[in-house]
């Protein structure tokens, strides 16, 4: 079953390798409302608005990443992305007050998750579409295999060292994945030639690139359904620490549980992920949709960290379902020459969940309390699983056509070993 990996292109390890090491070292988003509240005494509302933030900057940060990716190259936005995250995370461990904590999440968020559309078109640039699903996995299971391992140092660091060493430790982990960027990966931009062979013709504007995925309905209902699971996913980094801190539940067993998600992503996707390929890609997402609406809405019940640990399983088997898929079936969606845009504005969703659901989540939190705000879970991930069902036959037409079609023209620069040579 995993011998299908086998024939993913090297430059999709070499990608993976590199997402382990920054995200081994991604500390800072994980622990944030608990460094707000607890580090600086800030309330668990402004901890949360925070998180808003973030995902506010991660909305804008999208749709201009996708759009530099597709005009000058993933490479470049790629390397742009990281060494600016990491200048950014060293300015906010100074900041202190509430004007220029947000500004500086804001900024943070803004530069660094620029990063993710240019990643997700060059993994689409290099890969098969019929293989797209274990690529995509392979790249979760190396961002997950880094949450595991930075979930349980980060949690260790607040406990028993200090808050500021997690804004060291990603901004030095940042930048070692820029340098074994720059060492390692090429450019994979496809070329754009006109339909008579001739000369490259210029990228496609901002504003005519957009006006056709506004009207590319299917992608935006798919969008839609994604941002609905997002928002409930988003309350595990977010209200879940806040939520198991009132019911006695302190921020390192907090780690340790949230650890489960990325060990369980670390040791199941791969071969998870290759038994799944084997079904229709749509039906998976929609059915990770329902084991996403259980694992939460059995929060309410759940007030041991055994019974927290069991509902994290439920809720982790359904992001296995839909992450990889998901990204594989943006890509079969995109034009070739809106790839790194089509990834922008589905990154979008996940910045807009942040935006959106971190707040709100707190609110409700605060205000009516834990089962209202895990019983709205269960009802929105519900709701996710029927878009995605209401859209499955145009989806699954449109991958058909994609999939059909033959593999896009030869990268910006020169082909290099590392983006075309499969591995042994």
């Amino acid at each position: 079953m995993l011998s299908a990996y086998r024939e993913l292109p090297r430059a999709a390890y070499l990608l993976a390798f590199g997402t382990f090491v920054n995200r081994a070292g991604s500390f800072v988003v994980a622990f944030l409302t608990l460094y707000l509240s607890e580090e600086l005494g800030y309330t668990k509302t402004f901890a949360t608005l925070c998180m808003g933030v973030f995902g506010l900057g991660g909305v804008i940060s999208s749709i201009v990443g996708g759009q530099l990716a597709d005009q000058f190259g993933r490479r470049r936005v790629m390397l742009s992305a990281l060494v600016g995250g990491a200048i950014a995370l060293l300015v906010l461990s100074q900041l202190r007050s509430r004007t220029g904590i947000v500004i500086g999440i804001g900024a943070f968020a803004l530069v660094m998750e620029m990063y993710r559309p240019a990643a997700a078109a060059m993994i689409a640039d290099i890969v098969p579409a019929n293989q797209r699903n274990l690529a995509f996995g392979l790249l979760y299971v190396a961002t997950n295999l880094g949450f595991t391992f930075g979930a349980l140092v980060g949690g260790y660091l607040a406990e028993h060292v200090s808050f500021a060493w997690l804004f060291y430790g990603d901004a030095l982990t940042t930048l070692l994945f820029a340098g074994w960027i720059a060492l390692v990966i090429r450019e994979t931009l496809p070329k754009r030639s006109s339909s008579d062979g001739g000369e490259a013709v210029p990228p496609i504007t901002f504003v005519a690139a957009f006006a056709r995925i506004g009207r590319d309905w299917v992608f935006l209902l798919f969008c839609s359904a994604a941002l609905m699971g997002g928002l409930v996913f988003m309350q595990g980094m977010s209200t879940l620490p806040l939520y198991l801190g009132s019911i006695g539940i302190g921020k390192a067993v907090y780690g340790q549980l949230i650890a489960i998600n990325g060990f369980m992503i670390a040791v199941c996707q791969l071969p998870y992920g290759a038994f799944l390929s084997r079904f229709r890609r749509i039906a998976v997402i929609s059915c990770g949709s329902l084991f996403l609406a259980t694992g939460f809405g059995l929060v309410r019940w759940a007030d041991t960290p055994v019974a927290i640990a069991l509902t994290i399983v439920v809720w982790t088997i359904g992001e296995m379902m839909q992450a990889p898929f998901m990204a594989a079936t943006v890509a079969s969606l995109a034009p070739v020459e809106l790839r790194a845009r089509y990834q922008g504005v589905f990154s979008m969703c996940f910045g807009a969940a942040v935006t959106l659901g971190a707040p709100i989540g707190g609110q409700i939190l605060t205000h009516w309390g834990g089962d209202a705000l895990w019983t709205g879970c269960a009802c929105l991930a519900g709701l996710s699983g029927l878009t995605f069902v209401a859209i499955s036959r145009r989806i699954e037409a449109r991958e058909r056509f994609s999939e059909a079609m033959p593999d896009p023209p030869g990268p910006l620069s020169q082909p290099v070993s590392e983006s075309t040579t499969p591995s042994k």
